[in-house]
């Protein structure tokens, strides 16, 4: 179990484009209180006693300030088991990193998650402020002050509709600016009215062409420390491994998200049950899941999924992420880059099969 924690809810400093919540207030200072920060990691520590694990995610987490995070680690360390692993992640659009940051997250081991979608002119297309100024000038300081003490963050680019065109120059980017553990995840924002994606979101056969043009350079590099992560799952699905990110593991159930006033809904991206409230965090963790409400949530994601049991490929992505499932009404909802993906199954597949990782 992981626990997504959004501290200050969806408040971010920025404003972009293809963000769940771009129509939302996202400047209304919330923040999740002592007490319920407390409990959060009082149960996160009690439900998982050999490693909890915690993502620190918002909005943007570090408006909540240094001494909120100062916090969690006081908490972590009043509530921590004999022998037991406590694992904290923070996913942040790297603006507010500052030395201070910097030398918290390194001290703490905080692994750094950082989004940015490619070079300057790439990055600012979708990723700005409110005024709409770009970035990406604000965020790569905050990668080089992370370098500068050590830490060398991890990288979530949102594949849109500008940049899916330039895989090689996005690769080039990453790999030349010493950046190798990459995410390449579609962004997914759908009109109010149809339900459908709008023009932000990269068409699926574009998609699936960006991911096996990275696939190719990346082999070509041969390169042992680029890790790419739906290069590495869908191998490793092939090959009969046991990595592989929430996108193709069908186990939503287990990436629980708290608001920051406790309440607990599925995973962010759940947006097929974005509307499911589980209960909250003061109820504890051990009764939320047994639930009959959390049940119900858990065969829900199944039945979702049923037009894919029939698939070759569905032993290798297990129907997607929810979150690009989307459909006209009065239509069973589908996952939207299906038809690109596949195509990405059976490249990746193939190349094995060339290399002799897989039987012909």
């Amino acid at each position: 179990m992981i626990l997504i924690a959004k501290i200050v809810s969806i408040d971010c400093n920025l404003k972009c484009d293809y963000c769940f919540y771009h129509r939302w207030n996202q400047n209304s200072n919330r923040l999740m209180s002592c007490g319920t920060l407390e409990t959060l990691i009082k149960e996160g520590c009690d439900y998982s006693p050999i490693c909890a694990q915690f993502i620190w995610h918002g909005g943007e987490p570090l408006l909540a300030g240094l001494k909120f995070f100062e916090k969690i680690i006081e908490f972590q360390n009043k509530y921590r088991k004999n022998g037991q692993n406590i694992v904290n992640k923070i996913q942040t659009n790297g603006t507010l990193i500052n030395e201070e940051w910097a030398k918290f997250f390194h001290s703490n081991q905080f692994g750094v998650g950082i989004s940015l979608d490619g070079p300057k002119n790439l990055h600012n297309t979708f990723r700005k402020y409110p005024d709409s100024d770009g970035s990406f000038d604000a965020t790569w300081q905050g990668i080089q002050i992370l370098r500068q003490n050590g830490i060398i963050p991890g990288i979530i680019a949102v594949i849109n509709s500008a940049n899916v065109i330039f895989p090689q120059e996005m690769f080039e980017f990453f790999i030349d600016s010493e950046l190798k553990n990459l995410v390449f995840n579609p962004a997914m924002i759908k009109d109010d009215i149809s339900g459908l994606p709008t023009g932000i979101v990269a068409k699926p056969t574009d998609y699936g062409n960006f991911i096996n043009r990275i696939f190719d350079l990346w082999l070509k590099k041969d390169d042992p420390k680029i890790e790419i992560r739906q290069i590495k799952s869908v191998v490793h699905a092939l090959i009969g491994g046991k990595y592989r990110s929430c996108r193709f593991k069908s186990e939503c159930q287990k990436y629980p998200t708290i608001e920051c006033n406790g309440d607990i809904f599925s995973c962010d991206g759940d947006e097929q049950n974005k509307n499911i409230r589980f209960g909250n965090i003061r109820q504890g963790l051990n009764h939320i899941f047994s639930s009959e409400i959390y049940k119900e949530y858990r065969r829900k994601i199944q039945r979702l999924r049923i037009s894919c049991l029939d698939c070759q490929w569905y032993k290798i992505c297990r129907g997607g992420c929810t979150r690009d499932y989307c459909s006209r009404s009065q239509e069973l909802p589908k996952n939207y880059f299906c038809e690109g993906m596949k195509e990405v199954y059976q490249h990746i597949s193939d190349s094995l099969k060339y290399y002799k990782i897989l039987p012909l």
